[in-house]
């Protein structure tokens, strides 16, 4: 299924030469023993503390695998249902451009239909959506995830200088769980929002973050093609 949707992304713009980093598979795992010699664990802790990069990166592909083979046994969680592919899905939907001319480099693996993206998600409200999820060993990898995603979202949001979320279906609600995250971009100068269908109830929400002086630094906003009426407009 993923060799077929690299396939597919080839036709498009996928490099024909890339590196790539399937998580779990590309970081060294415990033995039969439960133990990694002291290399594999030095590595596997560099890991953990860089590899948001792979997913939160503009310009990075990201190849979304949540469907489980034919065969697995019931009682193995879902992706839905795992805290690390949360937070990793989550991290694919900050801050790559979708524009008109472009979608996000972001493919649904094994899916009958487009990828649906959802707006970011603050820290906060992740923190708490990952706290409902099943880990590995929930004690050990709960906070160190949390900090991490926190760690990422600050970093990426305050030197994003664009952000494009354009044609995506994204509705009110969509728009003020964007307005969440919006006060940490101080250095943003344009957004991308049209072609939504975003109304007054997400325009209010977007006008009190303007309205903080958080986006002071912001040059250009699109709204064209939503259903903006006069309150919105207002």
């Amino acid at each position: 299924m993923l060799a077929e949707a690299i396939e597919a992304a080839e036709a498009e713009r996928f490099p024909s030469e890339a590196a790539i980093f399937i998580d779990y598979a590309s970081l060294c795992q415990k033995d039969a023993s439960g133990q990694r010699t002291p290399e594999e664990a030095a590595a596997f802790s560099a890991s953990l503390s860089t590899m948001q990069l792979w997913y939160v990166h503009a310009l990075l592909t990201a190849f979304l695998t949540r469907t489980l083979p034919d065969g697995t046994p019931e009682h193995v969680p879902g992706y839905a249902d795992r805290g690390w592919p949360t937070c990793e899905s989550a991290w694919v939907a900050l801050a790559k451009v979708s524009r008109v001319i472009f979608r996000a480099p972001v493919w649904e693996v094994g899916a009958t239909t487009a990828y649906a993206r959802p707006a970011p998600v603050a820290p906060d409200a992740l923190a708490r959506l990952l706290a409902r999820k099943r880990f590995t060993s929930k004690k050990a990898d709960l906070p160190m995830v949390v900090e991490l995603n926190t760690r990422t979202i600050l970093s990426l949001f305050a030197d994003a200088e664009e952000l494009g979320y354009a044609k995506l279906g994204w509705r009110d609600a969509d728009l003020v769980q964007l307005c969440e995250v919006l006060p940490l971009c101080s250095a943003l100068r344009r957004l991308m929002l049209y072609e939504n269908v975003l109304k007054e109830a997400g325009l209010q929400a977007f006008a009190k973050v303007c309205a903080s002086g958080a986006m002071a630094k912001l040059e250009r906003l699109v709204l064209y093609k939503n259903q903006i009426g006069d309150v919105g407009c207002t």
